[in-house]
This record gives C-alpha cells, structure tokens and sequence, in this order.
C-alpha cells in the first residue's frame, strides 16, 4: 500500500508543480477547480454516500458553486468570511468533543462541512495565485 502511494506521489507531483507554476488565471483555477471537485467526490464517500451516484452528484454541485463563485467574484470575501467562522466552529467542535461529535453526525451536516472546507479552499488559492510571490506561497502551503 505504501509502495502504491509513493508512486502515485511522484506521478501526480510533477503535475501540481507545473499546474502551480506554469498556470495562470483562468486555466490555474480550472486546475485548482478539478482537484477540489475530486475531493469534494472523496468527501462525499466519508461522509457516508456509498452510492456512486449520490458522490458525483455532491462533486457536481461542487463544480456548479466553484463556476458561481469564478463567475461572481464580489463573492470573495463572503466566502473567506464563512470559512473563518467555519474554521472556529470547527475549533470549538474539537475542543469539546466527544460531546459534540452529536452536532456534526448526520451525513447532510458533514456535506455542508465539506462545502465550508473545499470552497474557501478553492477561493484561496485562486487568490494567492494573484500576488507577486503567489507561486512560492502556494507551494510554502502544500510542503
């Protein structure tokens, strides 16, 4: 298993360094867009859809709302805005779990905590890939 990882690394590895590096606005978050709507598929599946369909149909309104947000940029800080709330709901749920795992078990709450994680996900390296050192910062993220 570790063998199958370490090659699937240094295949997908080359990939992301070019598609950080050679890859500019549009085509950089079509990119980005493709590995969010395959996590958003993944995620799916740990949240509990066995079903093959019910997976890309999440993943597909993933890329529906990653459209939306590229299609409608005054959404930016609303969306980094929601993930900073997220990411403190999400420090309390740890802080006071296991009492609070109750909050977060149904499959249909995991999928909206899915939607707070991929997307701001996705807004923010669109973003950084904008500034001056955007590469390097994204690459800084992701070692």
């Amino acid at each position: 298993m570790l063998k199958q990882r370490i090659i699937t690394a240094l295949i997908l590895l080359p990939i992301a360094l070019c598609g950080f590096f050679l890859l500019t606005g549009m085509y950089f978050a079509l990119f980005i867009g493709v590995v969010v709507v395959l996590g958003a598929w993944e995620w799916a599946r740990l949240a509990g859809f066995a079903a093959q369909s019910m997976r890309i149909g999440y993943a597909a309104v993933v890329a529906v709302l990653l459209f939306l947000m590229y299609l409608l940029p005054g959404l930016e800080p609303w969306v980094l805005v929601a993930a900073v709330i997220w990411w403190s709901v999400a420090t309390f749920l740890v802080l006071t779990y296991p009492d609070s795992s109750s909050h977060w078990a149904s499959a249909a709450c995991k999928l909206v905590i899915g939607l707070l994680i991929l997307l701001p996900a996705w807004q923010g390296l669109v973003l950084i890939k904008q500034w001056p050192l955007g590469n390097w910062l994204i690459l800084s993220v992701m070692v």
